[in-house]
């Protein structure tokens, strides 16, 4: 779940992970970790705005920063090793460059879309672009069976998304149900969707059951997914 900066409902947030009995919580646009309720016994890895959270002990394996020499260096992807049930589970977390500033530049308040602007959404898309590619390339040296999940910031049906996470089975298209909108935005009035968070896998993982959370106070909906290990 993006937790908008910490801006949630952190009682609604800690009632989700301990009702749902979740083993891995992946939270993204962390700001203070002071402002995040994880049970008590849990651990936890940080890097830059992603925090991963585990009921098992955790070790950081990888940690990916922002190939872009233009932008603030940051981490964008991070994977860490959990030993859970008799094996050694590697999870990695993204949170990955929105698009809001292209898609604002084009708004215009009296015909609602500007193409003569369009020339800021093409270099940030060239930007999401190069990010996208750096990180799912820095994933694809680590070997064996994944799962990755946070804020993409783009679509499942995206060129983008299909060009450089192509690899990984998506888990709410596999075993979800119904649109799935995970980001919502509202302007004069009307509220859009879009579902731009997801769980994936790699290897032997896949997803049984995978749905769009309660509202914990942002303006994403957290994803929660059934992993079970397959032979």
């Amino acid at each position: 779940c993006n937790v908008a900066q910490g801006n949630i409902n952190q009682e609604r947030l800690l009632r989700l992970i301990v009702d749902d009995d979740a083993d891995f919580v992946l939270l993204q646009e962390v700001m203070d970790e002071s402002k995040i309720s994880l049970p008590k016994t849990w651990h936890s890895l940080r890097a830059g705005r992603m925090v991963i959270a585990s009921r098992f002990p955790l070790r950081e394996r990888l940690t990916v920063t922002r190939d872009l020499p233009e932008r603030w260096p940051r981490p964008v992807g991070v994977i860490a090793e959990g030993a859970a049930q008799e094996r050694t589970i590697q999870i990695g977390a993204v949170y990955l460059h929105s698009p809001r500033l292209g898609l604002t530049k084009m708004l215009d308040g009296r015909t609602g879309l500007a193409p003569s602007r369009r020339q800021t959404l093409v270099e940030e898309t060239a930007k999401r672009a190069a990010e996208s590619r750096h990180v799912a390339e820095s994933f694809a040296e680590i070997e064996g069976s994944l799962i990755v999940a946070g804020d993409f910031n783009t679509p499942a049906e995206s060129w983008l998304f299909d060009e450089y996470w192509g690899d990984f089975e998506n888990g709410f298209s596999r075993a979800g149900w119904g649109i799935g909108n995970t980001c919502f935005l509202e302007r004069r009035g009307l509220t859009f969707g879009a579902r731009i968070d997801h769980v994936l896998t790699r290897g032997n993982w896949r997803v049984s059951r995978c749905w769009v959370g309660p509202d914990v106070g942002s303006d994403h909906r957290p994803v929660l997914a059934d992993v079970v290990w397959e032979e």
